[in-house]
């Protein structure tokens, strides 16, 4: 039996089981629009602060925004005022969002010290408290979930009561990243602990963390019994890993692509990026993004380099057709790729 299946996840049904995490920094509309041509079932929008979307904080605002194409997507929240959230909550709807996420895993320090992201689960009963009210102020048809980490530290790994109080409250599904907020980033996932959260609850629970490979999401399957896997960082600069990831859950074959499928893909991103922001901000949004797409290429530091000068979109995609992948002055495979600022939460 294929691991690769539908999953339902309230309401919405979907045709996979594989998705596209949140990421600060990163899941912008045309990432996006990128990840759901390549093969991502369900995408996020980055976490956005409730209190920002309430307040008219135009950048907040501005992450709300999403394309047609996009759909289905999600739009992930964090606050730990019920009110604010709701508000956000409707706004977000109102810009066309297919389901409702509550962030409770974000473990960093501006995040936490708000006593929203990870430091909700400090505080099980007021996550009940939101997830309730949130089920209450939206429509039927909209999935409320949650997104966890298995617990605050090594000391107090709730998640499995977590889910649990998210489930009696209304809350159609919950992600589990595989580390404790005191982890950070760092170590292994837990898959223990995953499975100990899907056998907690009757709701669909999706594994995240370390999915890297198509192996990566096997494992994850097979191991924790989670109905669905959230992929992050792994997937940046490399949509093409959900498009792998199915044939590899399907059992076909699952190549890493080659130099011209990322020529490909790079010139597909500039495309999306000067549709969604204008020539002038894509270009230069283009900058961030190419260098996680040359990582492992022949030549890509040259390449990089040599790009930043060029303004106009249709120069730079004919300088991706001549140079993306050709080595000039004896230059060696490129180094260690761009770290991903804000991990998966």
């Amino acid at each position: 039996m294929s691991l690769y299946r539908p999953v339902t996840i309230g309401p919405l049904a979907l045709d996979g089981n594989v998705f596209f995490a949140p990421l600060s920094g990163v899941s912008t509309s045309p990432v996006r629009k990128l990840a759901r041509e390549f093969g991502a079932n369900l995408v996020y929008s980055e976490m956005i602060k409730a209190q920002g979307v309430v307040h008219g904080n135009i950048k907040s605002r501005h992450y709300l925004e999403m394309d047609p194409d996009e759909h289905p997507v999600g739009v992930q929240l964090a606050d730990a005022d019920p009110k604010a959230l709701v508000e956000a909550a409707h706004a977000a709807l109102d810009r066309g969002a297919d389901l409702i996420d509550l962030n409770c895993g974000c473990p960093v320090k501006k995040v936490v010290k708000t006593e929203c992201g990870a430091a909700l689960l400090k505080d099980p009963p007021l996550i009940g408290r939101i997830i309730r009210e949130l089920r209450a102020a939206v429509p039927d048809h909209i999935p409320v979930t949650l997104k966890i980490r298995v617990g605050w530290d090594g000391l107090n790994k709730n998640g499995p009561h977590v889910a649990k109080i998210a489930e009696d409250n209304g809350a159609a599904a919950v992600t589990v990243h595989g580390r404790t907020r005191e982890q950070l980033y760092s170590g292994r996932v837990d898959l223990e602990m995953i499975a100990k959260v899907k056998a907690a609850v009757s709701i669909p629970v999706i594994g995240n963390g370390d999915i890297l490979t198509p192996e990566d999401a096997k494992r994850m399957l097979e191991t924790t019994g989670c109905d669905g896997v959230m992929v992050g960082r792994g997937a940046v600069g490399n949509p093409w890993l959900f498009g792998r990831i199915r044939a590899h859950l399907e059992g076909r074959p699952a190549p890493e692509p080659g130099v011209d499928e990322k020529r490909k893909g790079l010139v597909r991103m500039l495309a999306l990026l000067c549709a969604s922001h204008g020539d002038y901000t894509g270009v230069r949004m283009m900058r961030k993004f190419v260098g996680w797409f040359t990582h492992g290429v022949p030549g890509g530091k040259r390449f990089r380099g040599d790009m930043m000068e060029i303004e106009d979109p249709a120069v730079l995609a004919a300088f991706i057709d001549a140079r993306f992948g050709v080595r000039l002055g004896g230059l060696d495979e490129d180094e260690a790729p761009a770290r991903v600022a804000a991990g998966e939460d």
